[in-house]
């Protein structure tokens, strides 16, 4: 399967393509989205050889749409993207970035925060807390879903959403950004990432996620290692991306629904990864308080805030004119009354099945 590269430095040079890759490669010019040019300086002396400059540009993300960066698309098989991933050094780390073209591509990043996965938490999550409260509904659903386990930890913790206070709970979160939101009363959250947790086997009595195993760079690893020190149930909060049409938001913002799709991974396959296990509906309350997309099913005028779509990491990886088609015509459609008049009865429905399910799964 082929693989889109945004490039505006040295890899885009000839000479650098030829010493990476073995060839020249095509390209078409593109903009990337929501970032700016900042500069770092190289020390490992194979890239300066090849680059032939200490000193690359560097994209560093500012969740301003209006942010952009000029540059061309590559496009890569398997091997010449391993190839691309060895020629960058630590201070870079690849995402996937929309374009100008209203596609999306992958692109080398400040490595910012730590953040895991293809968002950048350092730009989208500093508003995070105020948007994204935990609702007791969920929670409710979680706690039983963890049964009688005394020590829990709670993997890609994020700022601390849904853990139990009545537990011991370990948090494990690789962005600096979401740990430094984590409230007073909770544990310091460990950095380190899904993939390699620094815990013995069985070290908890059960383990969590939540809203996060789409972020996992290599999620059959990062199941792995969840099933490995947890003694009892694994408990995975997630979206079902074959649900997630049911939401009314896709017409309006399609490109927002297929970006989640894309990046949800089925709940079937979270329960083989995991040894087995059972995928639990979870019905959204109106008031819901934790603002993913689906919470505002009945409040559609919540979603006009930009704040509110911000705290979605999806939305940051559309370009600037879904944001502005979405709320021209969904405010356009609530003036005229178009929007109740299709789904008016969303308002006062006390819940709404969407998209959300739990996956449990017992050893």
């Amino acid at each position: 399967m082929p693989h889109l590269l945004f490039t505006y430095g040295t890899l885009h040079l000839p000479r650098v393509q030829r010493l990476v890759f073995g060839r020249e490669l095509p390209s078409a010019a593109d903009a990337v989205l929501g970032y700016v040019l900042t500069e770092v300086e190289i020390a490992d002396p194979e890239v300066v050889a090849t680059s032939g400059s200490a000193v690359h540009p560097m994209l560093r993300a500012t969740g301003d749409p209006d942010d952009r960066v000029e540059g061309h698309v590559l496009e890569l098989d398997d091997s010449e993207l391993a190839a691309a991933d060895a020629y960058e050094v630590d201070a870079y780390r690849r995402v996937e970035v929309p374009l100008r073209s209203g596609r999306t591509a992958w692109a080398y990043v400040l490595a910012g925060d730590g953040s895991a996965g293809d968002a950048d938490y350092e730009a989208i999550g500093t508003g995070y807390v105020r948007y994204r409260r935990p609702d007791p509904a969920i929670a409710a659903a979680l706690t039983d879903a963890l049964g009688t386990a005394r020590s829990v930890v709670n993997i890609g913790a994020g700022a601390g959403s849904y853990e139990p206070r009545d537990r011991e709970v370990t948090a494990v979160e690789p962005s600096a950004t979401m740990r430094a939101q984590r409230p007073a009363d909770l544990a310091v959250a460990i950095d380190a990432s899904a993939e390699r947790l620094p815990f013995a086997d069985g070290a908890f009595d059960a383990a969590m996620a939540t809203f996060t195993v789409h972020q996992w760079s290599d999620l059959t690893a990062g199941l792995n290692e969840m099933r490995r020190v947890a003694a009892g149930p694994c408990v995975v909060l997630t979206c079902d991306p074959a649900l997630l049409d049911r939401f009314w938001l896709t017409e309006y913002a399609p490109e927002v629904i297929e970006t989640e799709a894309r990046r949800y991974p089925d709940p079937a396959l979270i329960a083989e990864l995991l040894g087995g296990g059972v995928v639990r509906a979870v019905p959204i309350p109106l008031a819901c308080t934790d603002g993913f997309g689906e919470a505002y099913y009945g409040r559609p005028e919540a979603l006009l805030d930009p704040g509110a779509r911000r705290a979605n990491s999806a939305w940051s990886f559309v370009p600037p004119s879904v944001h502005a088609r979405f709320e021209r015509e969904l405010a356009a459609d609530l003036a005229s009354g178009r929007w109740d008049r299709r789904h008016g009865h969303l308002r006062t429905q006390p819940a709404f099945e969407g998209s959300l399910v739990l996956v449990v799964s017992h050893p």
